[in-house]
């Protein structure tokens, strides 16, 4: 997902005043950039969520958990970082300043920030930039050819927030006829394990991404 509407909006207009002088690409890293600092500056003062609504501890207690960079790491690695949120159910929200911390450390409870969790990167992100900005490659090439054939448990699927609503999940298991993911599903929902035809994957522009330092 991307981040909240409340976070976006002072974003986006320092992006569209930078289109007239740099160029739309240089507005969208700038956006980027803004969206990750919006985001650290959230977890400066943030407290980790914790089930029965009581106020959780400071996120910043946790942070000596959060990789010092983007973590090289074996597929079941992988699958365990993301059993951790499954198992307690951690529920969806796009608040940075009400993250969920563990050992693995603090990371903003909805899709993108699940899946940055269990890659164990240093630095949460948004579906957008988990697609383009050199933490994956897109399974099959551009055009994700034959894409549901190369899929394995570790990589995720995605579809682009340019053309759909968002969304990135974690593939944990493949079959024939699809798919179980891990995932952090929309507002009122949590961690979860759910299967995904691959009609329906298809049919609703999703494709496969692999993270780029996965062993």
């Amino acid at each position: 997902m991307k981040p909240s509407i409340k976070t976006l909006i002072p974003i986006q207009l320092a992006a569209v005043a930078l289109v007239g002088v740099t160029g739309v690409g240089a507005a969208n890293a700038a956006t980027h950039r803004s969206a990750q600092s919006a985001e650290q500056t959230a977890q400066r003062v943030a407290r980790c969520w914790v089930p029965g609504g009581k106020q959780g501890p400071l996120a910043s207690k946790y942070k000596k958990y959060q990789p010092k960079k983007d973590l090289h790491q074996t597929r079941a690695q992988i699958l365990k970082r993301a059993q951790s949120w499954v198992t307690k159910k951690v529920p969806y929200s796009q608040d940075g300043s009400s993250p969920y911390c563990n050992k693995y450390g603090v990371y903003r409870r909805d899709c993108s920030g699940f899946v940055s969790m269990a890659w164990g990167l240093h630095s949460v992100q948004w579906t957008g930039s988990l697609i383009g900005s050199g933490y994956s490659k897109p399974l099959g090439g551009p055009k994700h050819k034959n894409w549901t054939k190369l899929i394995e448990p570790g990589d995720a699927v995605t579809r682009s927030p340019s053309s759909h609503s968002g969304h990135v999940a974690l593939v944990v298991k493949v079959g024939t006829k699809g798919v179980e993911v891990a995932q952090e599903p929309t507002f009122g929902g949590h961690a979860e394990k759910v299967f995904r035809k691959w009609a329906y994957l298809k049919n609703n522009g999703f494709y496969g991404i692999r993270y780029a330092h996965v062993k």
